[in-house]
């Protein structure tokens, strides 16, 4: 006869979502109380997305540990072994549980947020991740052409001139004509460059927030979305 294993227990449901005291910002929106405020400073803003990100990871963590162990008992024989795992299983709950209420709470702290704030701290997580604020390489460029290629042209021209104020009936000479045609070139090839470069830049730049602003709306992943991935 096959052997009855007792019934694993089943993942901890989703925890309702926290409410707010009265009278505060966050208040008209969720309604009740609270033990953490909302967020009033850049700094708290970072702090609260801060610690929401340490809260998925450590949920994410105990949904995998939780996994493992509920496979382990599957293949376990009764006997105080796995009893000692159920146990453990029933504790890893208890902590997915507290994770995602701590989680949902973070979350509506952080969406209650003045608008403002939001976005200089959105701003200053941009300047974290691409180590400095964003640079405009335009002005680089027209000041490099005016301060390098500008002179360069100026004293070839007037060799040019000299040259020509010795014979003035003499014109230019094809070389010499050939020569201005190239310094034409490079200089409006460098100022083509320079363009690209900045339209890159931008574009980066723009990627770069958009990303960051996929990443503050994706959902926090739950235990469900965690296991579906295994």
């Amino acid at each position: 006869m096959p052997q009855q294993h007792p019934e694993i227990p089943a993942a901890p449901p989703v925890p309702p979502p926290v409410q707010f005291p009265a009278g505060s910002p966050a208040a008209e929106v969720f309604g009740a109380r609270t033990a953490v405020s909302v967020p009033t400073t850049a700094r708290e803003m970072r702090a609260l997305r801060s610690r929401r990100s340490e809260l998925s990871n450590q949920l994410n963590s105990a949904a995998d540990r939780r996994e493992r162990l509920v496979n382990e008992l599957r293949r376990m024989p009764e006997g105080q072994a796995r009893e000692g795992v159920e146990q453990r299983i029933q504790l890893l709950d208890q902590r997915i549980l507290q994770l995602e209420t701590d989680i949902a709470q973070t979350g509506q702290l952080v969406v209650a947020a003045p608008a403002e704030l939001l976005t200089s701290s959105s701003e200053a997580t941009r300047i974290i991740q691409t180590g400095g604020p964003r640079i405009d390489v335009a002005p680089i460029g027209v000041a490099f052409t005016l301060a390098v290629l500008m002179p360069i042209a100026i004293a070839f021209a007037r060799r040019i001139w000299k040259r020509t104020g010795a014979a003035p009936v003499r014109a230019a000479s094809r070389e010499d004509t050939e020569r201005l045609m190239r310094l034409e070139q490079a200089v409006d090839t460098i100022a083509v460059e320079v363009e690209r470069i900045s339209e890159g830049q931008r574009f980066v730049t723009q990627l770069l927030a958009h990303a960051q602003e996929q990443r503050q709306l994706a959902p926090v992943p739950t235990l469900e979305a965690a296991a579906e991935r295994r």
